[in-house]
């Protein structure tokens, strides 16, 4: 973390260098009783300089060239740049309201055909004449307020005279603005240097404002795509605002672009923009840093911003533009609070609060003290708070990279830890019951979600487990129960099956076809022989479980409340499964399947199935046969089984028709066949029960 802040404050230095490098260095030479003397200037060495100096100036007249002569010695010396009112006459400061006339000489020495004068904005109308020509006009110089028409716009003039001396006479006027006069003294040097000047400035303005609009777009797609951060939107407008003033200060682009473009309204965007400015960053500020900023202080400056930039709307410049000054203020208190602000959030380690101050104090801070002194006249410069806030918005986002790359490490760990939270889920609700719910993950699944499948279900359960629990301690109940599951899950996995619910030491699984849930079963019997062996190391007495299949619709589904919910399998095929397996004590077999699974079975399976008899079903009017599954039998045990099964079919067909005599006669050849087989034994039991019963 402490490389990226190091290396974002030298990325932020070599940003602020970059603009510092493309303001020319410019040769100042000394300019006296409104004479300037090039006869020793060296052009190659110091191709462009600013007239600054000692001007003639003469207040409330307007002289054309020809008359300078005759009224020269009204004339007396003022510093340019400079405003109206810095100006004494007769003993008085000047209004910022009024015309006046600027005579300024240049002895060159040499032709100046390859010279030029670069004039940037001036308060807010002037005529340049050059050697009694005039050369340049913006706007309309006039004597009062209806007769001039302001204008900003600077120019370039290529000179191409061949006299040695220049003469430079500026009819100026102001009604419509606050401040009035040459406030930025002309440039003059060779031409090709000054438009190649002008025409770079004139390029960073449109880098600016081509960098402020996409910053500005991008940040309102930000929160239009995640609204639940707010800071985006606010920072997005004010990116916006901003790539539009820019058209509308130094080089004024969008003037040139329409020269006829009301003066009005270009100082009406430009003031919009400023007054506003505060509110959209105090917000960004307040949604970056929450809590830092109280909402009264927000609230404050929403309020600031709406009469300020309502005023904007409603009057003329030369109400709105007099309250700048007042403004300043107001900026300069925010701007320390701002800087507290983020001091605070260093302190309380605010993610990206240290590289947003590098960038608040180097740049947008000092912009706004340079654009205030230079909007007062104080100094002679341009206004930088456009630039500023590229650098700023760069700063801010390495401060969103910070964040980011910080959120993207704690989202690894959330993550990781949600599928560590997801793995234990899946322990208590398989992801293959999600699956049939059609739902990706646990935080999907609402209450009553149900679908209706056709499955095979599979109930196990181990024989007398209640005396053999009763010999054992509740730990030792605990390890066994988990020892004989943790054999059996994985057999149920390996043939495409799912455990939906342990019921104590029983085991209720899902299958999609019924081959599977037999592989399944006869696998588990294998797996018992070979668990009976540890046991029996152990000194533990073997068991044997029971296992029934049935197939048919079930629904599954989601049942409980909001606060503790389960799924589950419910339907008539869940119910028939676990009557068979409780079956299989009375039959003394390890596996039935019901008749439905028998048929729903594919011709050509290899299992070793034989029908053992008839069950009456709760809600079915025909009986449901019974088979027994014996694959896991000796190879004599399954070709006794095959021999005597004709008979046990027979006996079955005479059972079921209440011939029990005939029946017993058949169940007896099936015994004689397979002494050891129980089948034809209970079926005698049952039906010589039945023979007395009817007597």
């Amino acid at each position: 973390m402490n490389l990226i802040k190091i290396k974002s404050f030298f990325f932020l230095l070599i940003i602020s260098g970059i603009f510092v490098s493309c303001q020319k260095k410019e040769a100042e030479l000394k300019i006296e009783n409104g004479i300037l003397d090039l006869r020793s200037h060296d052009f190659s060495e110091d191709p462009t300089m600013v007239l600054s100096g000692e001007w003639k100036f003469l207040w409330n007249e307007i002289k054309n060239p020809e008359e300078y002569e005759l009224a020269k010695d009204k004339f007396q010396n003022v510093k340019i740049p400079h405003r109206f009112q810095d100006v004494v006459w007769n003993g008085e400061k000047l209004s910022n309201d009024g015309y006046a006339t600027y005579y300024l000489k240049i002895i060159v020495g040499k032709d100046s055909k390859d010279l030029g004068i670069y004039i940037s904005v001036e308060n807010t109308a002037y005529k340049l004449y050059i050697n009694g020509t005039n050369v340049l006009s913006k706007g309309v110089v006039g004597t009062s307020k209806r007769t001039s028409v302001p204008t900003y716009a600077p120019a370039t003039v290529h000179i191409n005279s061949e006299s040695e001396v220049l003469e430079l006479l500026f009819q100026v006027s102001n009604f419509h603005n606050r401040y009035g006069g040459l406030r930025n003294a002309p440039r003059l040097g060779i031409y090709s240097e000054i438009k190649k000047s002008r025409e770079l400035s004139v390029a960073i303005d449109m880098m600016v404002f081509g960098a402020l609009l996409i910053i500005g777009i991008y940040q309102l797609c930000l929160y239009i795509l995640r609204r639940n951060d707010p800071s985006t939107l606010y920072l997005g407008i004010y990116s916006l605002l901003y790539s539009a003033k820019t058209l509308f200060e130094n080089e004024r682009i969008f003037l040139v672009w329409n020269p006829y473009f009301p003066w009005e309204f270009d100082l009406k965007i430009s003031y919009f923009a400023t007054f506003s400015a505060p509110f959209l960053f105090t917000s960004f500020l307040y949604y970056v840093f929450q809590g830092s900023i109280s909402k009264k202080a927000r609230a404050i400056t929403a309020i600031v911003a709406f009469i300020l930039c309502f005023i904007v709307l409603v009057s003329q410049a030369s109400v709105y533009s007099r309250i700048a000054i007042y403004h300043q203020f107001y900026i300069f208190a925010l701007g320390f609070y701002g800087l507290i602000i983020l001091i605070k959030s260093i302190r309380e380690k605010r993610e990206g609060a240290i590289v947003l101050l590098i960038g608040y104090i180097l740049f947008f801070f000092l912009a706004g003290i340079n654009d205030s002194l230079y909007s007062q006249g104080i100094i002679e410069s341009v206004y930088l708070s456009s630039y500023a806030l590229m650098v700023f918005i760069l700063s801010q986002g390495i401060a969103i990279a910070i964040r980011f790359s910080s959120a993207f490490r704690k989202v690894e760990v959330l993550s990781s830890e949600l599928l560590g939270t997801n793995a234990s889920f899946s322990k208590f609700v398989p992801q293959e019951f999600l699956a049939f719910l059609g739902k990706k993950d646990i935080q999907n699944v609402q209450i009553g979600d149900q679908t209706l499948r056709e499955l095979t279900i599979l109930f196990s359960d181990i024989r007398s487990f209640t005396d053999l629990s009763e010999k054992m301690t509740p730990q030792e109940n605990f390890n066994f129960v988990n020892s004989y599951l943790s054999r059996m899950n994985p057999v149920i996995q390996k043939n495409n099956g799912f455990i939906d619910k342990f019921i104590g030491d029983a085991i209720m699984a899902i299958f999609t076809t019924p081959e599977d849930a037999i592989l399944s079963a006869l696998e588990m019997i294998d797996e018992i022989s070979v668990y009976n062996i540890h046991r029996e190391r152990l000194g533990y007495v073997p068991i044997r479980i029971g296992i029934g299949i049935n197939s048919g619709k079930v629904m599954m589904g989601t049942v409980g409340d909001r606060d503790r919910m389960s799924t589950t399998v419910i339907g008539d095929s869940v119910n028939l499964a676990a009557r068979l397996e409780s079956l299989t004590k009375e039959y003394k077999t390890e596996i039935l399947i019901s008749d439905f699974t028998y048929k729903a079975l594919k011709v050509g399976h290899k299992f070793e199935l034989r029908e053992i008899d008839t069950l009456k079903v709760k809600g079915k009017s025909i009986p449901v046969a019974l088979y027994e599954c014996y694959n896991f039998d000796s190879v004599e045990k399954r070709i006794k089984k095959r021999e005597s099964h004709s008979y046990i079919m027979t006996g079955l067909s005479f059972k079921n028709a209440g011939e029990y005599e005939l029946a017993i006669t058949e169940f007896e050849k099936a015994l004689k066949i397979n002494p050891e087989d129980e089948i034809p034994k209970i079926q005698i039991r049952k039906c010589e029960l039945e023979i007395k019963l009817e007597e």
